[in-house]
């Protein structure tokens, strides 16, 4: 198997786990039993159980932490962890550690950090290798990326089509949109991002053109925590509705079989466009 057929195999079995371990597939019984009354359950049964265990999570997230950094580079560094899951001891947690967003002053926006899922710490634009990406603003609307490009994740470059890589900026945008993330005060065209000392305080600093004036607004560490906390509250929101309602709307279901003494789970999960899927996942 080349390296981008198992990246891809890797990627799905990842988002199908995410969909059927809620609660971890260490799963216990369905019901409690002694030590020595065997119980057996149907594959109908089982993935009864797992789609209960998918529509009744809950997505929680702390709140994230910011640093903005303006005297060497300019940054912001940005922590923030989830939990997705049906009860708090067994819920799957997802990190985003130390997610390091470099500004230059233009509309080019340079991202590295690491997420934690499942076990797994995948970092991703490390080592001098940042994922470019490129944000444009619309008057008083939601920043949008425009293009992206140089991903690498755990030391593996992807091979990309123009085509991929537009859709992955798409789908970064729809995201940014649903969460209701919006520079409330701008005005005209976005002309610039940077990270700038405003009086002794480092803050992020939105830079438009309307007509022939140039304008500023200016976040501070505060400010920005504000603003990701309401938009990680408007993707709870919509996530525990995709799970709760997905699998009616098709956006997402599961399959169970028994046969050959194997369990073999299935699933499919499709969210701005993008639909992931693992076939065949059997466990002896």
């Amino acid at each position: 198997m080349n390296k981008r057929a198992w990246y891809k195999k890797a990627v799905y079995l990842l988002v199908a786990l995410s969909l059927l371990l809620p609660l971890g597939i260490a799963m216990g019984p369905l019901s409690t039993v002694g030590a020595e009354e065997p119980v057996q359950y149907n594959a109908g049964q089982i993935g009864d159980w797992l789609i209960d265990q998918v529509e009744g999570s809950s997505i929680t997230h702390t709140s994230p932490t910011v640093a903005l950094n303006c005297d060497d580079a300019h940054t912001m560094t940005v922590n923030v962890s989830g939990t997705v899951g049906k009860a708090a001891d067994s819920s799957i947690e997802v990190a985003l550690n130390h997610v390091v967003f470099t500004f230059d002053g233009s509309l080019d926006v340079k991202v590295n950090g690491q997420i934690s899922a499942l076990g797994l710490s995948p970092k991703f634009g490390q080592g001098g290798n940042d994922i470019e990406v490129t944000v444009a603003c619309a008057s008083g609307g939601s920043p949008r990326v425009t293009a992206i490009s140089n991903i690498n994740i755990a030391g593996f470059t992807p091979s990309l089509s123009s085509g991929d890589l537009d859709k992955i900026a798409d789908v970064l945008t729809q995201a940014i949109e649903a969460s209701g993330l919006t520079v409330d005060s701008l005005g005209g065209k976005l002309t610039g991002l940077d990270v700038v000392d405003d009086s002794g305080t480092a803050k992020l600093q939105f830079t438009w053109k309307e007509g022939g004036t140039v304008h500023t607004v200016k976040w501070d560490a505060a400010a920005v925590v504000s603003k990701l906390n309401d938009a990680l509250d408007s993707l709870e929101t919509q996530g525990e509705d995709y799970l709760l309602n997905g699998r009616a709307q098709e956006k997402w279901d599961l399959g169970v079989a028994i046969a050959d003494n194997k369990l073999t789970l299935s699933g499919h999960a499709t969210m701005f466009g993008l639909t992931a899927s693992a076939d065949s996942v059997d466990i002896t």
